[in-house]
């Protein structure tokens, strides 16, 4: 927690905590990314191993090695107090928790790169005179499993995220105007 009197601000952000990640899974020697994921290249269904041959199982033994649980939790608290700019991604990337694929790996791991390359980001709040401002969106049909829409809602207080949402909607949108409702 940083306060600037001189500004009226108050800045939060877990440094140290992306800094032990990093070391913990040992993914400090990549190229660092400068967003989260790829929409066009997130993972599915059809990206994960088939668990009825042989070399899907085998595909499996080496994958479930890795500790994709512990990493999803690891970010989803990172998302959840300082970061809700990874929220998304590491919300896609839990809803793969039991069966997952190499590709689901790699969505992972970029998003561990995206927090190198911004290490020292965090939410301010005081830079804005502004005491609340809601930003809400949904995209028409983009799950690739399922073809419904996913919502996104940000809640400002005095310019610094005090909220963010990001659900996949219940129910199947026939329309962008269905989508945004």
């Amino acid at each position: 927690i940083k306060f600037d009197r001189k500004n009226k601000t108050v800045k939060l952000s877990q440094k140290s905590y992306i800094e032990s990640l990093i070391g913990r899974f040992d993914l400090g020697g990549a190229k660092t990314k400068k967003s989260p994921g790829n929409p066009a290249d997130l993972p599915c269904k059809s990206d994960l191993p088939d668990l009825e041959t042989k070399e899907g199982k085998a595909t499996w033994e080496v994958l479930k090695k890795f500790p994709y649980r512990e990493l999803i939790g690891t970010l989803a608290h990172l998302s959840r107090w300082t970061r809700p700019d990874i929220k998304f991604c590491v919300g896609y990337a839990a809803r793969y928790q039991i069966l997952y694929s190499q590709k689901h790996i790699n969505l992972l791991k970029r998003i561990v790169y995206y927090l190198k390359e911004t290490i020292a980001e965090g939410i301010v709040f005081g830079n804005s005179t502004t005491p609340l401002c809601v930003f809400c969106d949904a995209d028409y049909g983009m799950d690739k499993d399922t073809r419904k829409s996913t919502t996104g809602i940000v809640c400002l207080f005095y310019g610094g995220p005090g909220y963010a949402m990001s659900k996949l909607q219940p129910v199947l949108a026939d329309s962008t105007t269905v989508s945004e409702l």
